[in-house]
């Protein structure tokens, strides 16, 4: 039992470290790298416990890992599906460098031009306010660059004062209603991303289906435990509403 908590301590640190080759680091990796690092401290003192203890912690681990591959999988699964005839699509900002996009906003866009290519009667809301270390909005980024790959910019809305996923959708419904467009939507974001996504257009009254970017399996694994921490505080705050 030593070797095992050895092993997947260590694993789970390693993997928790490696999205930082791609700039990445975020609260995902450091409850990986805290949960890595707990294991193997109870690995060092797994002589030191009582049978009983043993037996009890064992479970527990067990339980655990149970648990978060049930939800890994669920939170990943909900992203696979490609809806599409659509004809509202919401896209999702994520970060952007000066007035770069990060690869994940990259893969984004991506996958709008995609969708809007797909389905020539659609029309585009793009989500995503100004940070701090951001030259211009989220959204206006992604405007310059699907515009510059052909979209007509009658077909694109822009959304620019979110700062977060709850912003994105209450913003994105004040957009939708006010120009009569359909509430029967499609979400372009990252697919660790969608499951939580629906969860709040459903608390806005929207019908959600995924259109989903891919992620790198490097990083993958710790913004699905960022995802997960963020249901939690969904679920514990169910009926907070952003207000208009």
């Amino acid at each position: 039992m030593q070797i095992a908590l050895y092993v997947i301590g260590g694993a789970a640190v390693a993997m928790a470290l490696l999205p930082l080759l791609h700039r990445v680091f975020n609260s995902g990796c450091a409850v990986q790298i805290l949960a890595g690092a707990a294991l193997i401290f109870i690995g060092f003192r797994w002589d030191s416990l009582t049978f009983f203890q043993q037996k009890y912690l064992a479970s527990l681990i067990l339980l655990v890992l149970v648990i978060y591959c049930y939800f890994y999988n669920k939170i990943v699964s909900e992203g696979r599906g490609q809806t599409s005839n659509k004809s509202t699509l919401i896209v999702l900002g994520c970060r952007i460098r000066g007035d770069v996009p990060s690869l994940a906003l990259e893969k984004r866009i991506d996958c709008a031009f995609a969708y809007l290519m797909e389905n020539p009667d659609s029309v585009a809301i793009l989500s995503g306010g100004q940070g701090e270390d951001e030259n211009l909005t989220e959204a206006q980024c992604m405007y310059n660059h699907l515009t510059d790959r052909g979209i007509d910019k009658s077909r694109l809305f822009l959304e620019e004062r979110s700062v977060n996923t709850d912003e994105n959708i209450c913003f994105s419904l004040k957009i939708i209603e006010d120009n009569g467009l359909s509430k029967d939507v499609a979400i372009a974001t990252s697919e660790y991303h969608q499951l939580r996504t629906r969860m709040i257009c459903e608390r806005y009254g929207l019908s959600a289906s995924p259109y989903s970017s891919k992620t790198h399996p490097m990083i993958l694994q710790v913004f699905v435990n960022r995802e997960m921490l963020a249901i939690v505080k969904e679920k514990l705050m169910p009926n907070i509403k952003v207000k208009l």
